[in-house]
């Protein structure tokens, strides 16, 4: 299985290493514009996003990081 997480705690990056390495292809990015750069160019069969994602440049205020990949998820 190809997992990609967006995740920018370091905690939760081990944890999600722990749990999910072995058998499964996982990829861990801290960026939303990292995220979406993979969403782009590959298929994945899971996806992990950060609910409480560190300051980025925004769009917008009140959008959040892993609103704007949800977005371009919806968009495909």
């Amino acid at each position: 299985m190809k997992i990609l997480i967006l995740e920018d705690c370091p905690q939760r990056t081990v944890l999600f290493n722990k749990k999910l390495a072995g058998s499964n292809e996982v990829k861990i990015v801290t960026t939303a514009k990292e995220c979406i750069e993979l969403l782009e160019t590959r298929k994945w069969d899971a996806l992990f996003l950060d609910h409480d994602l560190r300051s980025e440049e925004h769009t917008s205020e009140l959008q959040s990081h892993s609103d704007l990949v949800c977005r371009l998820l919806l968009e495909k």
